[in-house]
């Protein structure tokens, strides 16, 4: 699925969505079951993915890199692929995503748009709980009840922009964000993830008439309960708001010095979508997992109420 102001382009962007989930259904070639320190090497930690520490994880181990200097490293197969269906004493995640997953003509593009993808998520959910004023931005579409707030990044090379696409009707709201080198490239992909999902809810919605009511685990669970319940509608308000924080120049940002990423870089690209040309990969960042692992912490707190995410 995917959205565009052309429609090739469109076709041509769901086209790569498609294969990206299609590389990552194939496990790449992984070692037995063994534990970590039993490994020649570096391997990468999967204790921050996982719902209780281990000392010695047991997994199934896979070639990556480091992403900052291209050394070789172990990464657990588990986190890699999606969907994973493995050994049941292997230490896996209990819950699977795609975050990290990336599609692109060469290595280095996919593994910049992976890592772009782990760091929107997480400079989103950290300003929102922080409390942060975000800054509003004009939308560059004319789209009715499209919302546009760029977040104060913690990676300074790339612009992290939030899009709301607000609706009177369910669903009623639909999240877009996106990290971009230009301030204006990351305006435009946040618009239209916002339109994407906001089809994607409205189909959903169609199905299911009445919303949802077991708990969230996973930020898609959370998008459905935005979109079905208006009474969340008070928890977007300030991102909603035509004056937010400080006004800037969209064609301007601070410069700085980006903080390093320790993070690893998998490749999953099958023979056939080598062939024409392309390149397929995850991006796993230990310091970032959290934004696939808190969620379910915070439904666990004694109040028992969704965290305020669009």
């Amino acid at each position: 699925m995917a959205a565009d102001v052309d429609p090739e382009r469109a076709r041509q962007r769901a086209v790569m969505e498609s294969l990206e989930r299609y590389c990552a259904a194939f496990a790449p070639p992984a070692t037995p079951l063994t534990r970590a320190t039993s490994l020649q090497g570096v391997w990468m930690d999967p204790t921050p993915w996982l719902d209780s520490p281990q000392r010695e994880p047991l997994a199934r181990w896979t070639r990556a890199h480091c992403l900052s200097d291209g050394a070789p490293a172990w990464v657990p197969l588990a986190l890699c692929c999606i969907p994973y269906r493995e050994p049941r004493d292997e230490a896996t995640p209990s819950r699977q995503n795609s975050n990290g997953l990336a599609l692109g003509s060469t290595p280095t593009e996919v593994a910049e748009h992976g890592m772009a993808e782990l760091v929107e998520r997480a400079a989103f959910l950290s300003a929102w709980r922080a409390g942060h004023e975000p800054v509003a931005l004009e939308a560059p579409l004319p789209i009715p009840g499209l919302h546009l707030s760029l977040i104060s990044p913690a990676h300074e090379r790339r612009a992290v922009v939030a899009a709301f696409l607000e609706r009177p009707e369910p669903p009623y709201t639909a999240l877009g964000l996106a990290a971009r080198e230009s301030l204006d490239a990351a305006m435009l992909v946040a618009s239209l993830e916002a339109v994407q999902v906001h089809w994607w809810l409205k189909r959903w919605v169609d199905l299911r008439p009445a919303p949802p009511q077991e708990m969230p685990r996973t930020l898609v669970e959370l998008a459905r309960f935005h979109a079905m319940r208006p009474e969340f509608r008070a928890s977007r308000e300030p991102w909603l708001r035509k004056q937010q924080g400080m006004a800037i120049d969209p064609g301007k940002r601070r410069a700085g010095k980006q903080p390093p990423e320790t993070a690893f870089v998998v490749d999953l690209t099958t023979r056939d979508v080598a062939s024409a040309g392309l390149s397929a990969g995850r991006v796993l960042a230990p310091a970032l997992a959290w934004v696939e692992t808190r969620l379910a912490v915070d439904w666990a707190s004694p109040e028992g109420v969704p965290p305020p995410l669009g």
